[in-house]
């Protein structure tokens, strides 16, 4: 197998993230751990790349390697393509963050999110449970299973997502949220 040079990968990224394509997205994150399992802190060196979504991707991966979550929060497009297995609760993610994202289990509990956060994400289980989701967070996503159980849901959060009926039991609905969302079964 060659060797993968993350900022080889610039273009490649952009048509990617361009595209809509969590899954494209995803698997990216997934070879780009792969390639630096065995030397993660290589990828800190692209956190503050001027490209944000090389940046954004190299948190991904180092999240993927590490299941350290503070690069992510700290970067305007951290967590592109994340997949968050497990989180401590109450963490705030802003910005651009958690695009193309996939939650499962027990993560971002409490979290509150905002400002585009989790947009087109996609989150399974028992995730977001008493989240706060405001400022367009979440739009796009795809919800499932028991997920948003008693979360605060405001300023257009969710809007065009797509959930299944058991999700966001006893949750809080202000405002636009929901707006243009549909349930499915």
């Amino acid at each position: 197998m060659e060797k993968i040079e993350l900022k080889d990968m610039t273009e490649r990224l952009i048509e990617e993230y361009k595209s809509q394509r969590g899954d494209l997205i995803r698997q990216r994150v997934r070879v780009i751990a792969e390639e630096y399992r065995n030397k993660p802190k290589e990828l800190r060196n692209y956190f503050d790349d001027e490209n944000l979504l090389l940046a954004g991707i190299a948190t991904s991966a180092y999240h993927f390697i590490t299941g350290e979550i503070e690069p992510i929060q700290s970067t305007q497009f951290g967590g592109i393509g994340a997949i968050i297995l497990d989180s401590s609760m109450d963490l705030e993610f802003e910005l651009d963050q958690l695009h193309f994202a996939q939650i499962f289990g027990k993560s971002l509990r409490g979290a509150n999110l905002k400002d585009n956060a989790g947009w087109s994400a996609e989150a399974y289980e028992y995730s977001l449970w008493r989240a706060n989701l405001i400022d367009n967070s979440m739009t796009y996503s795809k919800i499932y299973d028991e997920v948003g159980l008693k979360a605060t849901l405001k300023d257009n959060a969710m809007k065009y997502s797509t959930r299944t009926k058991g999700t966001l039991h006893r949750a809080k609905i202000e405002d636009d949220a929901l707006y243009g969302s549909k349930i499915v079964e």
